[in-house]
Order: C-alpha cells, then structure tokens, then sequence
C-alpha cells in the first residue's frame, strides 16, 4: 500500500518533534554545564513562561504542518467528490442505454404481439375467388352475365355482394353463414352488350368475433377472345 502525503507529514512531523525534544532537553543541561545559560530555581509563574517559551515553536510548527496536512486531504476529497460524480455520470449514461435498450426490446415485443394479433384476426377472414364471365351470347354483341364468389378462407356471417354493371344492371349476392368451400352466384336475367369497363365488387361481411369488415374486388375485361370478352379479377381492399 502507497504512502500518502498526510503520511508523510505525520511521520515529518514525529521525526521533528523527537528531534526538537532531544534538542531542548538534552542541549538545555549542557549549555548550562559549560556554563552558557544559568539555570536557578524558577517559580511556578516564572516554570510556566519558560515552558510556553520552549514548546511554542513546536506548536507552531505542528499548526503549520496541520495545515498543510489539511490541504492534502481536502485536495483528497476534491479527487474523490470528482472521481464520484464521474461514476455517477457513467452510471447515468449506461442507465440511459439501459432504457433505450428496454425501450426497443418493448416495442419489438409490442410489434410481435400485434403482428401475431394481425395475424389471428386475418385467419378469420374469408378468402374470396371472385370470376366474372359471360355465360350465354346472342348475336355478335349481346351477352348474359354470371358472378361467381368462392370461399377458400374461414367462414362469416351475414355476408353481402353488390356488383353494378355498365348498364346499370345491379349482381347481388348474400349469404347468413358463408363457410369455407361454399359458392355463391347471381346471373343478369336479361342480356346486354359487351363492356370494357371496369367493375367494382363490393362485399361486407362479419367475422366469428362479430367485427363488422368491408372490402372491394376490381373486375376488368381483359381480352376479347373469339368475341367473347374474358374478364379478370383482382382485390383493392
């Protein structure tokens, strides 16, 4: 273990004293032998003035080596008080990277939890094959038309379809329990002419949980094969 300044000056401050006592105590009777100093009975007041007299230089020397020795140990607690507030700082920062680390581990949590919800909730939906064709003609430009939905998702209620045609004729299906695999159709009942406007599907429906969803199927012609237009369909939300 290191010596420290404070050590130091105690140990100074012994050596100095020890040397000082042998000094006065020894240099005292031997000044008086060779005769330098007279030494007589003193009186009390006179044994006091000559003791103050004697041990004053060595209290103040100790009060100097005090105070220095207190400057070493306030410079000590500076060190300290430094050294501890830069633990605190590292403390605070590594708390700060422990909340943004906690703070990332939570949402990523958050965002598995909903994408699992997502999930579930989606495996609740149906999943509709819409086709649109013609199903009978008349003639070069007159045709019937016939709406098919299956559903190859899981089973709702109370499901509903409306597709309006160019013409204005309205394809309605519905369906109180639509269960995976069922098929549902709606035929115009009188002919019309070949369109290449685009269609769109509407259909509402609810979910096992009773949540109420809505969704849109774009139908569009995409060919006329052998006169016949063929359409093709696709999901838009």
């Amino acid at each position: 273990m290191s010596e420290t300044p404070s050590d130091r000056l105690s140990k100074l401050g012994v050596k100095a004293t020890l040397f000082y006592l042998v000094l006065l105590f020894g240099g005292v009777p031997l000044m008086a032998y060779f005769s330098i100093i007279e030494l007589a009975p003193l009186k009390l007041s006179e044994l006091g003035d000559f003791l103050a007299g004697a041990f004053g230089p060595l209290a103040i020397f100790w009060l100097i080596l005090g105070f220095f020795q207190q400057g070493n140990e306030l410079r000590n607690s500076i060190a300290t008080l430094e050294l501890q507030a830069e633990e605190l700082a590292n403390s605070v920062k590594q708390q700060k990277e422990l909340v943004a680390v906690t703070r990332e581990t939570l949402d990523h949590e958050r965002e598995l939890v909903g994408l699992s919800e997502r999930n579930r909730k989606a495996s609740l939906q149906p999943v509709l094959e819409v086709s649109f064709a013609t199903s009978m003609r008349r003639g070069d430009q007159q045709f019937k038309y016939k709406l098919q939905v299956v559903n190859a998702g899981a089973s709702v209620t109370r499901f509903s379809g409306e597709l309006i045609i160019p013409d204005g004729k309205k394809l309605f299906i519905s369906s109180t329990h639509y269960k995976n695999g069922d098929v549902l159709t709606a035929e115009s009942n009188e002919f019309c002419p070949a369109f290449e406007d685009d269609m769109l599907l509407k259909v509402t429906y609810f979910d096992l949980e009773g949540d109420n969803f809505e969704g849109s199927y774009r139908i569009v012609c995409a060919s006329m094969e052998n006169g016949w237009p063929k359409y093709m369909s696709h999901s838009v939300g």
